[in-house]
């Protein structure tokens, strides 16, 4: 663990306590990590920010680590997360506050976005674009797009990838740390650009994982032994809500107004280039930076380079 790592604190946000690691003094920046991830993810970029003259906030979310994992699927649904971000607010004392998110973070992050404008001051995502609110239940859309192998599916259809990654947590965390495991070009070149569903359960089942190793040892057991105690259900939970989810925000108004900037992983083959364009129409303020040589994993893969844009685009705030 990093030297400059900071020991959590429990902070109650409402229904949850969420295991929440803080430091620094300044304007907040709120750190939120996806699947299948932890606060720790980002030991770098906190340091970095609190250097740079920012307080820090780097949650365990709900469902994960040592923060509570309620049993109920339908706790992990888009109005208790936008919830737990309130609470958070709340519990460290401030209105608003900067955010960054990767994957899931990202996710709900555009969601924050969308319902709680007025308490993000500036927002910086990772890898998973804004996806307006389509017209029709997305998880439908996705099987009938993909078929029963998308990942997504997969985890509505049953509780298999629960318990086949809980049977092996090291395996199925070496499986998914991986730098570059295929570059766009190849991926392209394989699939004819069409659409692939991606399924954990199958990777998961190679012989050899493709790629390098993202992780070291030490780093990696510190994940194994975080979901050894909880088990991968409240993490896929959140999955689980996708349909749910599309029913709660039937309301919300679809257009950003809060200064953006999106790191878009050339090589993440799970994100359509287009996908990342088409955002121009919806968020006002957009600044698209693009790293080349990377994979799902950007803050991990490129640490130095990342850390240096995010904290130089946060303390360009007016």
């Amino acid at each position: 663990m990093a030297a400059d790592w900071p020991q959590a604190r429990r902070l109650a946000v409402g229904d949850v306590t969420l295991s929440t690691h803080v430091a620094g003094d300044g304007p907040l920046v709120i750190l939120l990590h996806g699947f299948p991830d932890l606060a720790i993810t980002w030991q770098q970029l906190l340091p970095a920010l609190v250097n740079a003259g920012f307080r820090v906030a780097a949650p365990d979310l709900r469902g994960y680590g040592a923060s509570d994992c309620p049993s109920d699927v339908r706790a992990y649904a888009i109005d208790r997360l936008i919830g737990d971000l309130d609470g958070l607010l709340a519990a460290l004392g401030y209105e608003s506050a900067c955010f960054v998110g990767h994957d899931w973070g990202a996710l709900l992050l555009w969601q924050y976005a969308l319902q709680r404008n007025e308490r993000v001051d500036r927002l910086v995502t990772l890898n998973v674009p804004y996806y307006p609110r389509p017209s029709s239940d997305p998880l439908k859309g996705l099987r009938r797009f993909y078929g029963e192998t998308h990942y997504v599916v997969d985890f509505n259809n049953s509780t298999a990838a629960d318990a086949v990654f809980a049977a092996d947590p090291k395996q199925f965390l070496r499986a998914m740390y991986r730098r570059l495991p295929i570059r766009r070009a190849d991926f392209e070149s394989r699939t004819g650009g069409r659409p692939t569903p991606f399924s954990m359960l199958h990777e998961l089942a190679k012989d050899v994982f493709p790629g390098e190793p993202l992780l070291t040892e030490a780093e990696l057991d510190a994940r194994v032994a975080a979901f050894r105690q909880t088990g991968f259900t409240p993490a896929i939970n959140w999955y689980r809500n996708w349909t749910r989810n599309w029913v709660l925000t039937d309301n919300t108004a679809q257009r950003i107004t809060i200064p953006t900037l999106f790191v878009e992983a050339v090589d993440d083959v799970l994100v359509d280039p287009t996908h990342v364009q088409a955002m121009h129409r919806s968020i006002d303020n957009l600044d698209i930076w693009s790293l080349a040589d990377c994979g799902h994993w950007p803050h991990l893969e490129h640490p130095i380079a990342v850390n240096k844009k995010i904290v130089r685009w946060l303390s360009a705030m007016d």
